[in-house]
């Protein structure tokens, strides 16, 4: 950074803590002045919002008690598929109720019968 530049980033950083001002600052040199941090940038997803959910959730959503049923993986990851059935099973059902076992063939799921106390908790 050259002098003239220095000498007015200074004062701006002065003028900002006169003020009790919080902040963070990088400057052409990418020096980082202030008190705050600079967050990582957020972090991409492997696939869009909402896509597993939409493949698996119909699945779920016929699925009746004592009943195993099959979702294929298709181009998904089995632990993906996995993760998103057991999300999905919990906010239906309730947790517990649906277990998954991950297959060659594809995801298999189980939904049990809940306990009585269980049926309760749901009301």
């Amino acid at each position: 950074m050259q002098e003239i530049a220095k000498k007015e980033f200074i004062k701006a950083l002065r003028m900002l803590n006169s003020l009790n001002c919080k902040y963070c600052v990088i400057d052409p040199d990418g020096d980082t002045h202030g008190d705050l941090q600079i967050l990582p940038p957020k972090k991409e997803f492997k696939y869009p919002r909402g896509l597993l959910t939409s493949i698996v959730k119909p699945h779920l959503l016929t699925l009746q008690e004592k009943q195993i049923k099959l979702i294929p993986y298709g181009e998904f990851e089995p632990k993906d598929i996995q993760s998103i059935a057991s999300t999905v099973g919990c906010e239906l059902y309730g947790a517990g109720i649906v277990t998954t076992h991950m297959t060659s063939m594809g995801l298999e799921v189980f939904r049990r019968v809940p306990l009585q106390e269980e049926k309760e908790k749901l009301l």
